[in-house]
């Protein structure tokens, strides 16, 4: 790298392609769906240190892990570095299932949002503004992708652009998300309100 230190995600790909190159070539082929890249909107430099490919990572992580699961979160690197094995020990089946959620969970979000899914909504202003929020991302699409059934599509989610705005004046969400709070603590916390508030209820 000429002296430049690598990102977190950087190094967990080389493991992922020294120990799991199947999974690494699945993981990869997921985070350049185009419909994912426009919903995250990232920088171009963020997608040089591979942070697409962690935040592919940490949607089929955390998808369908248990709240009690969610508690034991520590430090976020440690943790998606222990989680990659087992999603290299997905059956086909499997896989296939959790590559949909993903491919039918950004197809709506690109869609209907378009890069703002994931950035902060002004109350006041009434729209959204600033850059990618991971507090958002872990809310609105792990939440929305938590009711992707085992068979079948997507259902319908009524209302998504207001309930993905009604997100940012919820006191739970505004408590435990922003730079200042740690993932152990942030993600037990508001994965929970996602699954709650993107229900088909």
């Amino acid at each position: 790298t000429g002296g430049t230190p690598l990102s977190p995600q950087e190094v967990r790909n080389c493991l992922m392609v020294m120990a799991h190159v199947d999974s690494y070539k699945w993981l990869q082929n997921l985070a350049i769906e185009k419909s994912f890249l426009d919903a995250i909107a990232l920088s171009d430099r963020s997608i040089e240190e591979q942070y697409h490919m962690e935040l592919a990572l940490r949607f089929l992580i955390f998808r369908t892990l248990p709240e009690s699961v969610l508690s034991e979160v520590g430090d976020i690197g440690d943790f998606l570095n222990e989680q990659i094995s087992i999603i290299s020990k997905l059956t086909e089946k499997q896989r296939a299932v959790e590559e949909s959620a993903f491919r039918d969970t950004f197809r709506l979000l690109a869609y209907t949002m378009g890069d703002d899914a994931f950035h902060r909504f002004d109350v006041e202003k009434k729209r959204f503004a600033g850059g990618f929020s991971i507090s958002a991302f872990e809310t609105v699409a792990l939440g929305i992708a938590f009711h992707y059934p085992s068979k079948g599509k997507l259902a319908p989610i009524t209302k998504l652009e207001s309930r993905i705005q009604k997100l940012w004046s919820m006191p739970e969400f505004i408590n435990n998300s922003g730079s200042g709070v740690r993932a152990s603590s942030r993600i037990p916390k508001i994965v929970p309100l996602g699954r709650k508030l993107f229900s088909h209820e």
